[in-house]
């Protein structure tokens, strides 16, 4: 799983007055948060420094709600139709809460809450640019070699500018004008690292 489960559903722990209704995922602030559903934006909250703090409740086509709370941004309208994968709030640290990370949690068609471990699965596996991240950083031998031989910014964001590079490479090479070319690896490299 790509955020570590800090607060499972049905935890007690004992700044907690009851069970716990959701899942939390630890996450820096700012993490991107795509939407694990098809559905509508039914409510955008801002409960100060209480409770979720800001948070946003979506309504799924099957009558159930998902809601996601302790975020630094809303991206999202209320009544706005949303799709999976698509850009709906970043990460905080906002409301009653120990540390940076997502809540998730579920209600049923009938309002009871209940585990939101589906929702959770889903947004683990949207984060596809840490995902990539991930694959091309996983430890194998070449990358176990590369780092014998001093070569160090394997596993660091500069490693990203290898594919710049290259492209700027292809583009030479290719008896293309080198000034028109340059600005599009330049800007990947740049708006990628700075994801980091």
């Amino acid at each position: 799983m790509r955020f570590k489960v800090t607060s499972p559903y049905g935890a007690l722990e004992e700044f907690r007055e009851h069970a716990h209704r959701g899942i939390d995922l630890s996450m820096p602030i700012g993490t991107d948060i795509l939407s694990p559903i098809n559905g509508v934006v039914d409510k955008i909250v801002d409960y100060g420094g209480g409770n979720l703090g800001k948070g946003i409740i979506l309504h799924t086509e099957d009558g159930k709600n998902v809601i996601l709370g302790h975020l630094s941004d809303v991206k999202v309208k209320v009544g706005e139709h949303i799709n999976i994968g698509q850009h709906i709030a970043e990460s905080g640290n906002t409301g009653f809460s120990t540390g940076p990370h997502l809540h998730l949690g579920l209600k049923d068609s009938a309002g009871h809450f209940i585990d939101p471990k589906p929702v959770a699965d889903i947004i683990q596996k949207t984060d596809w640019f840490s995902n990539v991240k991930e694959f091309i950083f996983m430890p194998s031998p070449l990358t176990e070699w590369l780092k014998e031989i001093g070569f160090n910014i394997v596993q660091s964001e500069v490693f990203f500018l290898i594919p710049a590079a290259l492209f700027i490479g292809l583009r030479i090479m290719a008896g293309r004008n080198f000034t028109t070319s340059w600005i599009l690896p330049l800007l990947y490299a740049f708006f990628v690292t700075e994801k980091f």
